[in-house]
């Protein structure tokens, strides 16, 4: 009888530690879930998206970001991708019978988050097609030689394509540099974060 209730005991402490085992389990299981699918890193460098079922939270500069856990998905923007270079960005125009030849950069800003379409695995190229489009369409726009040559006005009015083309998409012109001219009005807080200038930009993708 001894025997028996030893073994029974034994059991017992067996179903225990195995309750126990399968307890611990499920919180090491439980906390790996909220930790990868709750806690986001927004790197320096990198503006964060926050979704909730497909629904659009808040953005977010650099940053240790807490969201439900599951059901929270945090998109990541590389502010590169919003630093645009034209080297040599030649338009030929038909009906003017013009060729341009002129270095081109811009940053552009995050005017409407919920409207950027982060999703999106070619937003990159969409934006470089976008401000391609815009100076083509910029330089429609001129009939004159005197407009053509000119960095200021085409700067002027490729701010104004460029904003128009990308108003669709959540973004805005925050700087312009056509040529040797520098088109930079004041704007807001750029895209919730602060967005390197280009030579800023340059420096830390060269290092």
């Amino acid at each position: 009888i001894e025997r028996v209730s030893e073994k029974a005991r034994w059991v017992l402490d067996m179903d225990g530690q195995l309750q126990v085992l399968l307890l611990l389990a499920i919180v090491i299981v439980a906390v790996f879930v909220v930790i990868t699918t709750g806690v986001h890193i927004v790197r320096p460098g990198e503006i964060g998206f926050l979704y909730r079922r497909g629904k659009f939270l808040k953005h977010f500069g650099p940053a240790f970001v807490f969201g439900t856990p599951v059901i929270s998905k945090m998109y990541r923007l590389n502010v590169k991708t919003l630093h645009i270079l034209f080297e040599h960005p030649v338009s030929k125009v038909r009906d003017v019978g013009t060729t341009l030849n002129l270095k081109t950069e811009m940053t552009l800003d995050i005017a409407d988050p919920s409207r950027v379409p982060i999703r999106d695995e070619n937003l990159g190229a969409e934006v470089r097609r976008l401000a391609s489009d815009a100076f083509e369409k910029t330089v429609s726009r001129m009939r004159s030689e005197e407009d053509r040559n000119d960095p200021s006005t085409i700067a002027k009015e490729l701010r104004t394509s460029l904003n128009e083309a990308i108003e669709r998409i959540g973004l805005r012109v925050a700087y312009l540099k056509v040529g040797e001219h520098e088109d930079d009005p004041p704007v807001g807080k750029l895209a919730g974060a602060k967005i390197p200038s280009w030579d800023d930009l340059s420096r830390t993708y060269e290092t």
